[in-house]
């Protein structure tokens, strides 16, 4: 699950899965930073995420 936090005047999006380094990005808006997380989150699931 992604966690997405208000950071000052930005967006900061952190996917942490188990055996797998966290991951994490800044955005400037909220849409940008859901639809990153859903794009890292669906790549994580197919195994496609570096380790």
């Amino acid at each position: 699950m992604a966690t997405i936090r208000r950071r000052f005047y930005k967006w900061q999006v952190q996917i942490r899965r188990t055996g797998q380094a966290p991951i994490s990005k800044s955005f400037t808006k909220k849409p940008d930073a859901l639809a990153w997380a859903r794009k890292m989150e669906a790549a994580a699931d197919r195994g496609e995420l570096a380790n």
